[in-house]
């Protein structure tokens, strides 16, 4: 059992949209260890809710069309009980895998989702201006998340 997981999602073949899988294979040589798992994700599967509920935390990394280019934010997520599993798609979202790891493994661990702004989501492996000159500071507050054991 981890004590915390890191799972970071996005399709880096779609710019900015690679921000949470680059930043989570980035972080994983330094980050990796008995007590955390760093996973890095096209998209979030069913699958992955075992990994979630073996885990006292869980930080979501992500790209997000909301807000100014570059602009991080952090907030606590919860489970989401409306969930239903007929409504898998590639859309299936961080409290849902939450809602799944309830259901299945009876477990809830704390979850937190850190996003940055993206300007561009257009094919391409390169990021954006802004979220270029934000990629230090997204990886340094990852880093913070996790020394707050």
């Amino acid at each position: 059992m981890f004590s915390s997981l890191i799972l970071g999602i996005g399709n880096p073949l779609r710019s900015d949209d690679g921000l949470g899988s680059k930043a989570a294979a980035a972080l994983a040589p330094e980050l990796s260890s008995a007590e955390l798992q760093v996973v890095a994700a096209h998209q979030l599967l069913p699958e992955m809710a075992e990994h979630v509920a073996h885990s006292v935390r869980v930080l979501f990394l992500d790209a997000s069309h909301t807000g100014g280019p570059g602009e991080i934010r952090c907030e606590q997520i919860h489970r989401d009980p409306n969930f239903q599993p007929g409504n898998l798609s590639h859309q299936f979202s961080p409290a849902a895998l939450l809602e799944l790891a309830f259901r299945y493994f009876q477990a809830e661990p704390e979850a937190w989702l850190l996003t940055m702004a993206g300007a561009n989501f257009d094919l391409g492996e390169a990021f954006s201006p802004p979220v270029k000159s934000s990629w230090n500071c997204y990886l340094e507050r990852v880093k913070m998340w996790v020394s707050l054991v």
